[in-house]
């Protein structure tokens, strides 16, 4: 392991002395979900990668992968009064696989830091289980007759976020983001709930590595 950490610290040696035109990013998330169970009551982990531009001022744009969860149940005395037919689920985890693009305007850009603000779009695939793990999809019963769903979707990440970096171009980052997605059956609940699209909130803790290698040697 500790070889590993003195390859990375050591990676920016064999790169250009100037700004990194590209970042290399990697690091652990947790994620909580607001719908009809809940409003961010539970936090869930996860991990992300991507690529970070860095060439413009102003404007950058970053390729990011996301692998989460998001879970909720509902209070006992509130399943307990659901007496309709069918009956929504009181229980639900979804992991979920997001990649998205984003364009951020930095507000802050200097050679330590980097503040910003950030919009993108980008598509996220979700699982929605019970407490035994069985799909909740395979069963109607928890939904409206006839109801059904597609578990992917687009969305439309709103993010802010900064960053410190090292004298040797390696950085630390944390990142606060809104997916946003164009769904309301994350928890497997729609016609019987009683919210509107599901949401979740991400947030990032992230390393840093420049990728832009010298031109001449």
């Amino acid at each position: 392991m500790k070889y590993l950490v003195i390859l990375l610290l050591g990676l920016p040696i064999m790169l250009n002395a100037q700004a990194p035109d590209k970042y290399l990013f990697a690091g652990a998330n947790a994620n909580s979900y607001k719908g009809d169970m809940g409003d961010f009551n539970q936090w869930n982990g996860g991990f992300q990668a991507g690529i970070q531009f860095n060439k413009k001022k102003k404007l950058n744009g970053a390729l990011q992968l996301t692998f989460g969860a998001v879970s909720d149940q509902q209070k006992v005395q509130e399943s307990a009064q659901i007496s309709q037919d069918p009956s929504p689920n009181s229980y639900f985890k979804s992991n979920f696989f997001a990649i998205n693009y984003e364009v951020h305007y930095n507000i802050i850009k200097t050679s330590k830091w980097l503040v910003y603000i950030s919009q993108g779009v980008g598509f996220i695939r979700y699982t929605p289980k019970d407490e035994f793990g069985k799909k909740l999809e395979d069963q109607p019963t928890t939904r409206a007759e006839q109801e059904n769903f597609r578990s992917s979707s687009f969305m439309l990440p709103s993010s802010v976020g900064a960053a410190y970096f090292l004298a040797n171009e390696v950085g630390i980052g944390i990142q606060t983001t809104f997916y946003n997605p164009l769904t309301d059956y994350l928890d497997n609940i729609s016609e019987l709930g009683n919210s509107d699209n599901d949401n979740i909130l991400n947030l990032k803790l992230s390393l840093y590595f420049p990728i832009a290698f010298a031109n001449e040697y």
